[in-house]
């Protein structure tokens, strides 16, 4: 079902040969394994419980897990690690469990007692929440505070390495937006980048131990933690026209834009060449950056989805000149990419769960679709999904849900092998 992984450990469950295999001493399976790559590995994996374990012994025995997540999970595993706390061997297995995303139960786990949130994300085992004149770190498995920040801001978010704080500028008029960087990995006083101007759009994206930023140029930026905890700004590409940039998107390293006129850019060397033209309604000059389903969603490898009204139909299709998947789904409010998977929130509160793969190849049927107003109850009767977001633990897996008066945690119980 996924990737090719599944289908191919089927057909070698199925031989003759590999059965025979099977009743195999674990120092011979080992043998054989050694002359394989780690992408063949994975896929031996699902072949039955005797190879399962014989990998298992392989990798932690030459040390390989982090280098067998940087093969399958997309992005090399960099962001699915910030959602945890776990090692690598546990990351591995934790994403393996989403696959049997079809078959899981889906229930209620707890509330954080939070509203009107600006945006939120998980850093390993806090969620980091933007209110109106403050930031809170709150605990995921409590729920309690953590750390209270008393910053004005419209987004605030963590890395391994770096600390970003979006926020308007003091003594301006204007919708101008200052972007504060700062370095986790110096080792005295913490080291800051200040102050880049984002006029309007304020587009930026926290990648690991890099932060892309567009200025008013149109030109795009990055600030990155180099080796020796070196800190370094440099421009990346630049658009020779006037654009207003409304997302700004990476993907195993690969840069891609989207302007407010529906045309998707990627970086090639030092300049951005298109992608393809998408016709989507035409977005508000409102410059207020919080939490907003008006926007495009950029995801995976130079796809988009994009909201269209409620009559409009639920529509997949490619771009001509790059096969690239461009999605118009109505009534969309939010978008939240994981591992292969594709969270999708709805303004009435319905949650749907894709699979890539399969959208990569136009099917928009999903694994796993529900109703928030099937768990939880809204006095104002306001369920539209604002932000998704995604934490782990061992074996368990929660999908973090931010609706207009509250964010809740969902549990999502997939079967273990």
């Amino acid at each position: 079902m996924y990737s090719g992984t599944a289908l191919d450990a089927e057909k070698l469950n199925n031989d003759q040969h590999v059965r025979n295999w099977g009743n195999c001493p674990t120092e011979i399976l080992i043998l054989f394994f050694s002359h394989l790559d780690l992408k063949s590995l994975s896929i031996c994996m699902f072949v039955n419980k005797s190879w399962l374990g014989a990998v298992k012994y392989y990798l932690q025995h030459f040390e390989l897990w982090r280098e067998m997540v940087e093969v399958t999970i997309p992005n090399k595993g960099v962001l699915y690690k910030e959602k945890c706390a776990l090692g690598w061997r546990e990351i591995l297995f934790n994403f393996f469990l989403w696959r049997k995303i079809s078959k899981a139960r889906v229930s209620h786990y707890t509330s954080f007692h939070v509203k009107h949130v600006k945006s939120m994300k998980v850093y390993k085992n806090e969620l980091i929440v933007v209110l109106d004149n403050e930031v809170k770190y709150l605990n995921m498995v409590d729920t309690s505070c953590n750390k209270t920040l008393h910053v004005k801001c419209y987004s605030y978010e963590e890395s391994d390495y770096l600390v970003t704080i979006l926020s308007k500028q003091q003594n301006n008029n204007n919708n101008n937006k200052s972007l504060l960087i700062q370095n986790k990995q110096y080792q005295s006083d913490m080291q800051y980048c200040d102050v880049f101007n984002l006029d309007i759009i304020g587009c930026y994206k926290l990648y690991s131990n890099s932060c892309y930023f567009i200025d008013s140029s149109s030109t795009l930026w990055v600030a990155i933690t180099e080796r020796h905890n070196y800190f370094s700004v440099k421009a990346v590409a630049k658009i020779y026209k006037p654009v207003c940039v409304v997302a700004l998107h990476v993907f195993n390293q690969k840069v891609y834009v989207v302007t407010k006129e529906g045309i998707m850019f990627y970086v090639d060397g030092l300049q951005f060449k298109k992608v393809h033209h998408i016709s989507y309604p035409q977005l508000c000059d409102d410059a207020d950056i919080k939490l907003s389903y008006r926007l495009p969603f950029p995801f995976n490898d130079g796809c988009v989805a994009y909201r269209v009204p409620a009559n409009a139909k639920w529509e997949i299709s490619k771009s001509h000149q790059f096969d690239k998947i461009i999605m118009a789904v109505p009534r969309l409010s939010a978008l939240f990419e994981h591992g292969e998977l594709l969270f999708v929130g709805y303004e009435d509160g319905k949650i749907e769960i894709h699979c890539i793969d399969k959208i990569l190849q136009c099917q928009n049927e999903p694994q796993k679709q529900f109703y928030m107003r099937s768990f939880v109850y809204d006095k104002d009767g306001d369920y539209r999904i604002q932000a998704l977001d995604v934490y782990e633990r061992v074996g368990r897996h929660y999908l973090v849900v931010a609706l207009e008066n509250n964010v809740h945690q969902m549990f999502i119980q997939l079967k273990q092998r």
